[in-house]
């Protein structure tokens, strides 16, 4: 089942860009511009982004944002909010054309087992699969966890979302390192303290059980492996396209 997967490997960059790229990836995948694709990267500082459909009155604390001068991003994907900080985020494009295309079910497992994996070659055994019932009360992507997502003793570590179009697919998470918890929850309005309390017992970074903290390099290169060894994939280093620049930067402006 082996194929040829273009990998990016960015910075940190601002949440407006990150996002942008990821549009830009899927725009291209959907046009059958490009194949499928893997991208590592990481953000400028702390960032709040929220799901494409997901509204931003009476959940998010705008004002705490600001003060704290936290920048707010959409996602090109679905799902509830999520602060970028201290984490490694990847995004994985997949047009119809690849041999790994599928529902958006089989690419979310797909990623899933791929970071399971890698986790567990670094010293980490998650407890994927074993969902919890969430909470409908909070905007924080902590606050549910489906049967994909990923913890480790009950706290969320890898936090992810996807979105389809009619050729092309986009799978992006975020998998944390270290977490500011405080932080995180302020950037939230919570009409009663025991959801915020709820929530903050299912935050959790993979450096708080850690003996040796991983860096967001180590980790993107344990991904890296992982997606290498499982599906046979042979990744050569690249960079986006004239044209996938050109469409993030209409993007951001």
């Amino acid at each position: 089942m082996g194929e040829v997967w273009r990998l990016i490997e960015d910075g940190p960059a601002p949440g407006e860009w990150n996002m942008a790229v990821d549009t830009a990836l899927l725009k291209s995948a959907e046009a059958g511009a490009s194949g499928p694709t893997l991208r590592l990267y990481g953000w400028d500082r702390a960032t709040l982004s929220i799901g494409y459909l997901q509204k931003k009155d009476g959940w998010i604390d705008l004002e705490y944002l600001e003060k704290s001068r936290i920048p707010i991003v959409r996602r090109p994907t679905g799902g509830r909010a999520l602060v970028h900080d201290d984490e490694m985020t990847y995004s994985v494009t997949i047009p119809s054309s690849s041999l790994f295309y599928g529902s958006l079910r089989q690419i979310y497992g797909m990623a899933t087992e791929a970071i399971v994996k890698a986790l567990d070659n670094i010293g980490v055994e998650t407890d994927a699969g074993k969902a919890r019932p969430g909470s409908r009360n909070s905007a924080l992507c902590h606050s549910a966890k489906t049967s994909f997502e990923i913890s480790l003793e009950g706290r969320k570590i890898v936090c992810g979302a996807q979105r389809r179009l009619k050729s092309s697919a986009i799978q992006h998470g975020a998998i944390a390192l270290g977490v500011d918890k405080e932080r995180i929850l302020s950037c939230f309005i919570w009409g009663d303290q025991k959801w915020r309390k709820m929530a903050e017992g299912k935050i959790g970074g993979l450096n708080d059980f850690l003996e040796k903290p991983v860096s967001a390099q180590e980790v993107g290169q344990a991904l890296i492996k992982s997606f290498e060894k499982l599906y046979e994939i042979e990744f050569k280093k690249g960079e986006l396209t004239r044209i996938e620049r050109e469409t993030a930067g209409a993007l951001t402006g």
